[in-house]
């Protein structure tokens, strides 16, 4: 049983609606409900709907076809046109573009002939982009980098000057980072350095010691987890402690690795080390 159906009784309707002559809309705030379920129950118990005062259609014409029509409201248009449909409305302006020899609603061709850097081909393009436009298609921007070598080298704008081919024009790492980065992690053996998370556990990262992504140094790189990593670099940016904290204990982890590895070269030469 649904909770409106004791509310909304025959009773309560007839007495409400057609007795004391509420609105539906007035019964719904009073009780809380939808519009759509007091109209459902009045349909149910077949009470009359009472027509809105004051909402009497009246007869317009169309300012297209000449077609008169009714409509209890009609919007009028910025010309002061009336139509009797949306189709009416479109043909109407299609019409008047046409005898104005434009698509603009305005009635005026706003947009700027320009001449392609590529193929010297003539294109339109909207008054808004005239200063930026400088080519006809993509295809023909592709072309003139090519012929023109816009961006290579120095012409470039990820270039900067003595570091060299860069993935990344913030941090300034190298192009061959991510081989360098597989080098280290497979020197630490796949550990982290500071908790000994393994990277079957957990995401490995590379660390730089002195926080200079421009210094890749083998003795300026260490292995940490993710949530390693995290920390270092959030403790730091809200000076909970100091840069040379942490580097005092990555260098001494260094040198951990670095007694390792020349122990493993005394007994069993260079290449077991570099196995």
């Amino acid at each position: 049983m649904n909770k409106w159906s004791k509310i909304l009784t025959k009773q309560f309707l007839i007495k409400e609606y057609t007795i004391n002559k509420k609105q539906v809309a007035k019964i719904s705030k009073e009780l809380n409900c939808e519009v759509s379920s007091i109209y459902k129950y009045l349909k149910k118990y077949k009470i009359p709907i009472i027509p809105r005062v004051g909402r009497t259609s009246k007869d317009y014409q169309c300012s297209f076809c000449d077609k008169w029509f009714k409509r209890i409201y009609v919007k009028k248009t910025k010309t002061g046109k009336l139509f009797c449909s949306h189709k009416c409305q479109t043909n109407y302006f299609k019409s008047r573009w046409a005898e104005a020899g434009t698509n603009s609603i305005r009635g005026k061709d706003t947009s700027v002939h320009k001449n392609c850097l590529n193929c010297n081909k003539e294109f339109k393009v909207p008054k808004s982009r005239s200063n930026d436009a400088m080519y006809c298609s993509k295809k023909c921007m592709y072309e003139y980098i090519k012929k023109t070598g816009k961006l290579k080298g120095k012409n470039c704008h990820l270039y900067i000057h003595g570091l060299g081919k860069l993935t990344c024009r913030k941090y300034g790492y190298p192009s061959n980072w991510e081989f360098l980065s597989k080098e280290i992690r497979k020197r630490d053996k796949y550990i982290c350095q500071i908790c000994g998370v393994s990277s079957i556990e957990d995401k490995l990262e590379v660390h730089h010691i002195d926080y200079k992504p421009v210094n890749n140094d083998h003795n300026n790189l260490i292995t940490i987890c993710q949530k390693c990593h995290h920390q270092i670099h959030s403790e730091i940016r809200f000076k909970k402690t100091n840069k040379e904290f942490w580097q005092l204990i990555l260098i001494n982890k260094m040198r951990e690795i670095d007694k390792v590895k020349n122990r493993l070269i005394k007994f069993h030469g260079d290449e077991l080390c570099k196995k």
